[in-house]
């Protein structure tokens, strides 16, 4: 039977901050820190089990 994908986002004051910690701790950036267009900024990383994540303010 194949993985099921988990994803969970986080809703934080400081996007580069938090994906700084996870960077430090072992996680892998899949996505820089980026404002999208309608002004959410969000980046994504993924965890050193493989997990998946976002943060976003």
């Amino acid at each position: 039977m194949p993985s099921t994908p988990a994803h969970l986002r986080v809703y934080v004051d400081d996007v580069a901050a938090a994906v700084e910690r996870a960077v430090t701790a072992g996680a892998r950036v899949v996505t820089r820190p980026t404002m999208l267009a309608f002004g959410e900024r969000v980046a994504r990383v993924r965890d050193v089990q493989g997990l998946s994540g976002a943060r976003n303010w």
